[in-house]
């Protein structure tokens, strides 16, 4: 149990890894921010599945605050691009190798979230926009599958790690097949949607507090580093 809340080998980290981790930390903090603004409020505000003339009647009314949406949409893909990197900085002392490999997915899903925001923009132009949402929409689950395969490899160098907590690897392993299992379920059409739609309600909350909880612990493993190192300067300085 003692395993699971604290890490078994606690580590010091260079200035570099503290640096990483308090960027990592907020770029996620930011884009889970981001996305209930855009996705859970604004997004399902203005569209309309299967109307697409209330769909079009709320954007046309609304062109401000669908243009709010593709801005926090953006926001999200290069948070996503700047925690891909900053987590490849903070594990690469881990394995180097597992650190890119892990990183390079969450690239690839910020990269598919940006091919998708084009069709936003489309949308917001188009005399019938629900079609280029829907794309949106599809590409970005597309992408979720690619972002489960991150969280899934992420909790797998966290384990190897020795210095993250049992917890955040048990969590993030839960929430990367999470995503991989829901979103692939999506794209096979709507004879899947209720079953999509159930594991998505059941497995919110801890694919949720999988990811910001570990952002948060980010933050904290930083400032612990930071306060030992001082620890360990001024212990220097008296001897």
């Amino acid at each position: 149990m003692k395993r699971l809340f604290f890490a078994k080998n606690p580590a010091h980290h260079s200035s570099g890894e503290r640096i990483a981790a308090v960027l990592a930390a907020i770029s996620v903090i930011v884009m889970a921010l981001a996305a209930v603004g855009a996705y859970g409020v604004i997004h399902g505000k203005l569209v309309v599945h299967d109307d697409a003339l209330a769909t079009a009647r709320n954007i046309w009314a609304e062109k401000g605050l669908f243009s709010l949406e593709i801005g926090l949409w953006v926001v999200i893909s290069l948070t996503d691009l700047m925690a891909s990197f900053a987590l490849w900085r903070f594990f690469a002392r881990v394995d180097g190798t597992l650190s890119g490999i892990t990183a390079g997915t969450r690239i690839l899903y910020s990269l598919s979230l940006i091919a998708g925001i084009v069709f936003l923009v489309l949308a917001a132009g188009s005399s019938d926009p629900l079609k280029d949402i829907d794309l949106f929409e599809h590409i970005w689950s597309v992408g979720l599958i690619v972002f489960g395969l991150h969280l899934t490899l992420l909790a797998w160098i966290c384990f190897r790690s020795g210095f993250v907590p049992g917890i955040w690897s048990w969590l993030l392993v839960i929430a990367g097949p999470s995503y991989m299992v829901i979103h692939s379920l999506k794209s096979l059409g709507s004879m899947f949607a209720q079953a999509s739609s159930t594991l998505e309600t059941a497995l919110s909350v801890p694919m949720t507090v999988a990811e910001v909880g570990f952002a948060a612990w980010l933050l904290v493993r930083a400032s612990y580093s930071l306060k030992a190192e001082k620890v360990r300067q001024r212990a220097g300085q008296s001897a």
